[in-house]
């Protein structure tokens, strides 16, 4: 089957592709490989040439959903339930490639690995999981995706993930702050809803936070696994916050809580870091 009949606009036209700029080198029913070079919206700082850890989870979730449209040769519309980032390493300069596997149905039910690398296959900075419910929304089935997006790529005011996202800057290593929604930021435009991608980068942006303010540089992350509870609304901000679930010399376990409107828990998280120099 041809690339062009998987690339379908919920993808492709997204907001989260059009601005971060991720390419897929490959896209086919036994798996995709994507490409996310440190783009303007991308990268981990102003003047970086290395890609935001924060986006690289955005974009992967992102990658997943592709690969299991393309698994299932079905434009169902997606919503991830589960998200893992495992055996993290620190990014050098340059492209990360995500690489996923394939993606077996299981009722409603779908299960996605990646490995991801940044050129040679054979040394992976992290691996990823996740699980997505098919056919998560109003009709229950496949259905029409929106019509492509034609409004204006505007990059204004955006020097960085962190900008294009609207998360705290590095100088602001907040513990607790909103996600104000933006069109760029929304995923399924039918509802609509934040990107789970987004959401997902807010709770590692303050699950981070914390372990720095708590054990400073040295605080490594190593892994994230995310539940998604119910779909963030792009209506109204989400409120993030964090706290300490169990410390030891070497690590730390963080739980982030993404919450909104009348503190309904939208999504949690639960952070490992390790210590090093401990």
């Amino acid at each position: 089957m041809s690339t062009a009949q998987f690339y379908s606009p919920g993808h492709a036209d997204s907001d989260l592709n059009r601005y971060l700029g991720f390419t897929y080198p490959e896209i086919g029913p036994d798996g995709v490989v994507a490409r996310q070079d440190p783009t303007q919206c991308g990268r981990d700082g102003e003047r970086s040439d290395r890609v935001d850890s924060r986006a690289l989870l955005a974009v992967t979730d992102h990658v997943m959903g592709l690969a299991l449209h393309a698994a299932l040769a079905l434009k169902a519309p997606l919503a991830t339930v589960e998200l893992k980032m495992e055996h993290l390493a620190p990014l050098e300069p340059g492209p990360v490639f995500i690489r996923t596997l394939a993606a077996p149905l299981s009722s409603h039910l779908a299960f996605v690995t990646a490995r991801l690398d940044q050129g040679d296959a054979r040394r992976t900075v992290g691996y990823a999981s996740a699980r997505f419910m098919v056919g998560a929304w109003p009709g229950g089935g496949a259905a029409a995706f929106p019509p492509p997006l034609d409004t204006p790529v505007d990059l204004s005011g955006i020097v960085d993930f962190s900008s294009f996202a609207g998360l705290p800057a590095a100088d602001d290593p907040a513990v607790a702050f909103e996600i104000m929604a933006r069109e760029r930021l929304v995923g399924a435009r039918a509802v609509p809803a934040f990107h789970g991608g987004i959401v997902g980068a807010g709770l590692q942006t303050v699950a981070i936070n914390l372990a720095r303010r708590e054990r400073g540089a040295d605080a490594r992350l190593v892994s994230l696994s995310i539940d998604y509870g119910r779909a963030a609304l792009a209506t109204e901000p989400i409120k993030l916050e964090a706290r300490v679930i169990r410390g030891g010399r070497r690590s730390l376990r963080i739980l982030a809580t993404a919450r909104q409107g009348d503190d309904r828990v939208v999504s949690e998280a639960q952070a490992l870091f390790v210590v090093e120099g401990a």
